[in-house]
């Protein structure tokens, strides 16, 4: 066999493995340093949502168009 052969056949697996593998460990054993956020987008829709809509009316939705 060639020689680049040889080396793409060690070369290619190290440099697909190696980064998952570090990426797996690295999730595992290092803690989350992010602080804790607030609700996200999609809970602050549903809460509204599920809110009655007729509590925050406007001035304008007792207005009567003749």
């Amino acid at each position: 066999m060639r020689v680049w052969i040889v080396i793409m056949i060690i070369v290619l697996p190290i440099c697909l493995v190696l980064p998952a593998t570090t990426f797996i460990l690295r999730r595992l054993l290092c803690p989350s340093k992010q602080p804790a956020r607030g609700p996200s987008t999609a809970d602050r829709v549903r809460q509204l949502a599920a809110e009655d809509s007729t509590t925050y009316r406007r001035d304008s939705d007792d207005m009567v168009m003749l």
